[in-house]
């Protein structure tokens, strides 16, 4: 007589691995005097840390994150692969809403993975955007909006506003076609260096009000 074994009816069910997700905003950018390696990325409460050639992604891990109309990311501390010396001051730029993109990722993964990160509008930090940052925080209150503060301060340096989110390097590479805008990038550099200079002179003081040789005010209370 012949026993049958009992069938195992559990042996051809399958485990079922739930994949978590979640939503991320995300803002990518360049930390840029010369490329700045090493920098302190600080949005609030948010930090990261820029890679050789600069360029950094700051995660906010916060499905319900709704961004300010405007907010300030500043830059602080790193390498200056220019100068291959430690990078001493602040830089900043006055973010927009738009500036943040949403990611959706599996939970756990490092945000810096993902291949879409690359193709992410990059927002450039440099001492031209501290210049337009330092110039509408201080005016802000009294009515400037960001986009006549850029306006204005790229009248001054004698350079168009789209420059001030390019990546100054790169255009100063540019083909003997582009001389005049790598000329007006110089220029400005060498503004926002006088600007930066004048700025932290100041700060010492706890409130001051300056006039520059252009007729810019610029000042804290």
């Amino acid at each position: 007589q012949v026993q049958q074994e009992p069938q195992n009816n559990e042996e051809n069910t399958t485990d079922e691995v739930e994949v978590k997700k979640e939503i991320s905003s995300v803002l990518t950018g360049k930390a840029i005097d010369g490329y700045i390696s090493g920098a302190n990325i600080i949005f609030g409460e948010y930090q990261t840390t820029s890679k050789s050639d600069g360029s950094w992604v700051l995660e906010i891990p916060d499905e319900n994150f709704k961004p300010e109309a405007v907010s300030v990311v500043n830059i602080s501390g790193g390498i200056d692969q220019a100068t291959e010396k430690p990078f001493e001051g602040i830089l900043s730029n006055v973010m927009e809403a738009d500036s943040f993109q949403q990611v959706t990722k599996t939970v756990g993964t490092d945000i810096n993975s993902l291949p879409e990160i690359a193709d992410l509008p990059k927002v450039m930090i440099t001492p031209m955007t501290t210049v337009v940052s330092n110039y509408f925080q201080d005016n802000q209150a009294d009515g400037l909006s960001l986009e006549n503060a850029k306006n204005q301060i790229s009248t001054a340096m004698g350079i168009d506003p789209t420059f001030l989110n390019k990546d100054p390097i790169e255009e100063l590479k540019k083909p003997e076609s582009q001389t005049k805008a790598a000329k007006y990038l110089k220029e400005a550099l060498n503004y926002a260096a006088r600007r930066i200079k004048i700025y932290h002179e100041k700060q010492k003081k706890q409130s001051w009000i300056t006039t520059d040789e252009d007729g810019i005010i610029i000042g804290q209370k």
